[in-house]
């Protein structure tokens, strides 16, 4: 009788009441709160970031990413920032937004009515550049954009507006109307204006849609027919670019703007009710917009009008940019930068409170669901439903706690392997039984081969042998030793005997024989924690370095932290569906 079927017929009476009692009262008594979230990698001023509130950031034409800050400016080359404050000759320590021009100076709007930029390797700012003293600044900039003939335009906070023109020219706003506006580039790449006014008897009027048009001496504007006529509230909430306008609801002066209303080129409106919390919006292509609130991130289809995703919860997330590659950053309020690593990244961890995690010792499963182990005894499978995880606790285990488990599934049932003892879940029923034998094994690792060999990776080597089963309990009638030095993960791959160890990677044949056709590669001779094989590659997880992908000659990719893992410490491996699972001691991330 096969040894998984063999421990299911047989267990004892009371082992097995004692489980289920565990199993119903670890929905009632045991509390234990489960968090997901994508993988980000943190930067702050420990990092070299010089503040850790962060408002605004923008990419150069170098590739060098700029965050401006409320205690200056860094530049960033992926590795190291660069930082830039007052004594650098910057007007201000709080800079509130980024702009790069066509000629690749990076401007820099402080929160002073005073305006600097950088352009190769200096800062200029009115005390060296007497074009920037010319400019007659009256109030903060709070916004920068260039047209189709090069020609930029700073938007004053007060309606005033200056024209920079690429010979160098000053250009100033005839008339000022109110305090409020936003501008972009709108048909043809031409700038646009919203603009509220007046009456006489101060009350604001809706605002309207301007053309920006540079005359010979000065701007000037002129109202355009399109009807966007709105009552602003801020900058923030209003958006102007050839394909798509966006505006808020509100009428009258005493509503709340409680809807951002998004209108198409193609006379097609939309709209989506303002998140709380609400600070503002990227638009990131035709159809994507990111909502930044004080509790995250939102990712909206404005076309399908459909939420898509939602990124750093509980983070007061001030703007969302995507680099030159394809890299999705996030500014906060109060933790410096995130870089999201990837969409196809999710870690997932438990908490029973905001300083600890449970250290996953085990994953595994079958072709819809994945079974975590952790250190506590307490075991959850896990599924994926519309890029969410959902999990379930299927029970308790008090003699597995702090116990090393291996999870394999085999014949429809999960078994559980720690120490010298197997245990197989079937129908939420566990039956568990002790390996007897003439020495102790304390096991690590085991695989099944095709026809019913039972492989073990223990404290002291490693083994083989056949199962014979008796009236009470089963027993190895034969085992062969094969390797006799401290193994911790086994992976049997058609005939071939794949070795996790302290000291690498090793190889033999069915028999135990060793094989000499692994190439010489440094991370094949580092501290392996955990194997497993799929489709012609075998994933290594180390101690050390992340996880390896191997096939057979060369590593194709190697996994850690920079690319999303929690940590770089890996307690086991799991691959379903062509996902990777990563189990380690600061959650579980899955490929």
């Amino acid at each position: 009788m096969p040894i998984i079927d063999f421990i299911s017929v047989y267990f004892i009476q009371f082992l097995k009441n004692k489980f289920n009692y565990i199993f119903f009262l670890s929905f009632f008594i045991i509390k234990l709160g489960a968090s997901q979230d994508y993988a980000y990698k943190n930067y702050s001023t420990k990092d070299g970031l010089v503040g850790n509130h962060v408002y605004h950031l923008v990419q150069d034409k170098e590739g060098y990413l700029w965050f401006a800050t409320e205690t200056g400016v860094s530049r960033f080359d992926g590795e190291h920032f660069v930082n830039f404050t007052t004594e650098q000759g910057l007007p201000s320590n709080e800079i509130l937004k980024l702009f790069v021009d066509s000629k690749g100076r990076v401007w820099m709007m402080p929160f002073v009515n005073k305006i600097c930029y950088y352009f190769k390797g200096k800062i200029y700012n009115i005390n060296n550049d007497s074009l920037l003293k010319q400019m007659s600044i009256k109030t903060i900039i709070s916004n920068i954009i260039e047209d189709r003939n090069g020609n930029l335009i700073f938007a004053e906070a007060k309606a005033n507006m200056i024209g920079l023109s690429p010979t160098n020219k000053i250009y100033h706003l005839k008339k000022t109307f109110a305090d409020f506006y936003s501008i972009g580039l709108g048909n043809h790449g031409r700038p646009q204006v919203f603009f509220s006014k007046f009456n006489s008897d101060l009350i604001t009027l809706p605002t309207q849609l301007y053309n920006v048009v540079f005359n010979k001496d000065s701007i000037e504007l002129s109202i355009n027919n399109a009807d966007y006529a709105f009552l602003g509230d801020k900058p923030s909430e209003t958006f102007i670019s050839p394909n798509l306008i966006i505006t808020t609801n509100r009428q009258k002066n005493k509503d709340l703007a409680t809807l951002l209303i998004f209108h198409s080129n193609d006379n097609k409106q939309t709209s989506i009710s303002k998140p709380p919390g609400f600070n503002n919006f990227n638009i990131i292509n035709d159809s994507i917009v990111y909502l930044n609130t004080q509790s995250g991130s939102i990712k909206y289809n404005f076309l399908q009008q459909k939420k898509i995703d939602e990124y750093l919860e509980n983070e007061n997330v001030t703007n969302s940019f995507y680099d030159n590659e394809n890299n999705c950053w996030f500014t906060t309020a109060n933790h410096g930068v995130f870089r999201l690593y990837s969409n196809d990244i999710l870690n997932f961890k438990w908490e029973k409170n905001d300083n600890y995690f449970q250290a996953i010792n085990s994953v595994g499963g079958n072709g819809n669901t994945v079974f975590i182990g952790t250190v506590n005894g307490d075991f959850f499978s896990l599924k994926k439903s519309e890029n969410k995880i959902i999990a379930k606790k299927e029970m308790s285990i008090d003699f597995l706690k702090g116990m090393n488990q291996k999870i394999k599934y085999r014949q429809n049932k999960i078994v559980i392997l720690d120490q010298m003892t197997f245990s197989v879940i079937s129908n939420g029923v566990i039956s568990r039984m002790k390996i007897p034998n003439d020495r102790h094994f304390s096991i690590k690792d085991f695989d099944i081969d095709k026809a019913g060999r039972l492989f073990l990776a223990y404290h002291s080597g490693a083994c083989y042998g056949d199962i014979h089963s008796e009236k009470d309990e089963f027993r190895l009638s034969k085992y062969v030793d094969f390797y006799n030095f401290r193994s911790t993960s086994i992976s049997i791959v058609d005939t071939n005997i794949y070795l996790g160890t302290l000291s690498g990677l090793k190889c033999f044949n069915r028999n135990g024989i060793i094989k000499n056709s692994l190439p010489d590669l440094p991370l094949l001779k580092v501290s392996i924690s955990n194997l497993v094989y799929q489709n012609g590659l075998l994933w290594i997880g180390t101690n050390q370095y992340g996880v390896l992908c191997f096939d057979g000659k060369r590593i194709i990719k190697n996994i850690t932290v920079k690319d999303g893992l929690p940590e770089n410490v890996i307690r086991s491996l799991y691959i379903n569906n062509k996902k990777l699972w990563v189990g380690t001691n600061k959650g579980i991330a899955e490929f």
